[in-house]
């Protein structure tokens, strides 16, 4: 009995061992939380719920791999960015979900699955097969898509819209768009190092009692640079300010020094 059992433990272990195809290492699922990067290359990741999921600032760079899951293979929330190369992407309910201001591009990827993409979450398929993009449309032509040229080491990122108490940090981030770049409604906590938003309407807008913290940024609005309405605050140092900046209600604009407005 012993020995039927230590064998069949054998036998159990090697195929968990073989479980991954040859060149690649088994992996355990990516849950990512904060200020982290993580990468990822040549690995198989199989499993009943999400393959790769993350929260906040992640940014998960994929070579190389497979990802097989049950639910979502990729499923990025907050500000997520998530880089997959030369990868399998399949997921039983989502090859792909994407909510928030995360961003996930596909380089040359086979990918099996939904895409689905919510709020201000952006999905990129540049060569590879499968995969659709936020319109619906079939993303199988292979062809590279353009991307706006930003300056500096500035990364596009999408207009924040935020309700509720949720935070957000960008660092070295552009914001171009003809609504409005930042706008609050609730509690939410933003942060802005380093960054740019040029704004056809309001560069940053609060409704309610949240804060942004702006710091040797630079912020342009059609229709004023700040708005605040309400209780909310916007901290700023060392930042410049085109198009006015306006209160209405009990809120605050605190100047830290070295603005230009």
């Amino acid at each position: 009995m012993h020995g039927i059992l230590a064998a069949t433990l054998v036998t159990l272990a090697a195929t968990a061992a073989a479980a991954a195809p040859p060149g690649l290492r088994d992996s355990k699922p990516i849950n990512c939380n904060g200020i982290k990067k993580i990468v990822l290359n040549k690995r198989y990741i199989k499993t009943n719920g999400n393959g790769i999921e993350t929260h906040g600032n992640c940014d998960v760079v994929v070579r190389d791999s497979q990802i097989i899951a049950g639910g979502a293979a990729i499923h990025a929330h907050g500000n997520g960015d998530v880089k997959i190369y030369n990868s399998l992407i399949q997921g039983k309910k989502f090859a792909v979900r994407a909510s928030g201001n995360a961003d996930v591009t596909c380089h040359n990827c086979t990918i099996k699955g939904a895409i689905n993409t919510s709020g201000n979450a952006d999905f990129k398929r540049i060569g590879g097969t499968g995969g659709a993009d936020r319109a619906g449309k079939a993303g199988k032509s292979g062809k590279a898509e353009k991307e706006d040229k930003v300056p500096g080491n500035l990364k596009k990122a999408k207009p924040i819209r935020c309700m509720g108490s949720s935070s957000y940090k960008l660092v070295n981030r552009i914001i171009k768009t003809t609504g409005d770049g930042v706008n609050i409604m609730g509690s939410c906590d933003v942060t802005l190092v380093n960054s740019r938003i040029e704004a056809g309407k309001v560069g940053i807008k609060i409704m309610g009692s949240g804060s942004v913290h702006v710091t040797n940024s630079y912020i342009k609005g059609g229709r004023g640079a700040v708005s605040i309405l309400g209780s909310g605050d916007v901290t700023a140092k060392g930042t410049t300010f085109v198009g006015g900046v306006s209160k209405l209600g009990t809120g605050s604009f605190v100047d830290k020094g070295g603005n230009k407005k």
